[in-house]
């Protein structure tokens, strides 16, 4: 069974999960009361937790830190979700083609993770 994200992330649980101090204390500043885990700013989750770990992980460990709290069940059709947005984006020409794929994968997540 899947870890589960809380419903707010603050600053005391980032630590719990290995935060520097530095990190939270500017987490601290942008969401005093802490961030809300929904579809809209799954995005804002994923990157602030790929800058929590940035020195403890590098890129895909960091993501897959993240998917650890997508049920096993739903694992597959993540994985697979998320190839075909990295296929689409790795043949787009747009000049916002990392952000479109930061939101696509975000959407997927969300999706993976059961966020309304």
């Amino acid at each position: 069974m899947a870890a589960r994200l809380p419903k707010i992330i603050t600053a005391e649980w980032a630590l719990s999960q290995g935060a520097c101090h530095g990190i939270v204390r500017e987490f601290m500043e942008k969401w005093p009361d802490g961030l809300e885990v929904t579809r809209k700013n799954i995005h804002l989750v994923r990157l602030y937790f790929a800058r929590i770990h940035k020195e403890v992980a590098v890129g895909y460990e960091t993501i897959e830190w993240l998917l650890s709290f997508i049920p096993q069940a739903k694992k597959a059709s993540y994985y697979k979700a998320e190839d075909d947005v990295y296929s689409k984006m790795e043949r787009s020409k747009s000049k916002t083609a990392w952000q479109d794929y930061s939101q696509l994968v975000g959407n997927t997540l969300a999706d993976a993770l059961g966020l309304p």
